[in-house]
């Protein structure tokens, strides 16, 4: 029977981050909100680290740049989901936000401002 290395001990490893989609995830499986056993949203981890706390289901973190590469602690902001939520309604509608331009997108897929 062959063992396969896996982890850390794989010869692959490269620190347990991984991008999936448009976000960065961490290799942490006894997170207790880990996706598939194993993986959490990096920037997730990153606002636990410094809350000192695991985040509810419902605290959502938002991406001030709208970068979702970017996961400075500078650029996050922790909200709750109704918070988040009404932001980027307010964000994507062009009463409540005047640098709103209908169709024009950026090379993340972003509404772009004037």
């Amino acid at each position: 029977m062959k063992i396969y290395k896996t982890g850390i001990d794989h010869k692959n490893w490269k620190g347990g981050i991984t991008k999936r989609g448009k976000y960065l995830y961490i290799y942490m499986p006894f997170h207790p909100h880990a996706i598939e056993g194993r993986y959490i949203l990096f920037h997730r981890y990153k606002i636990e680290m410094q809350e000192k706390r695991i985040l509810k289901t419902n605290e959502h973190i938002h991406h001030i740049d709208g970068n979702p590469l970017n996961n400075e602690l500078d650029n996050l902001k922790l909200l709750s989901r109704k918070e988040h939520y009404s932001l980027h309604w307010k964000l994507n509608n062009p009463v409540f936000n005047k640098n709103y331009i209908p169709n024009k997108r950026n090379e993340l897929g972003r509404f772009t401002k004037k």
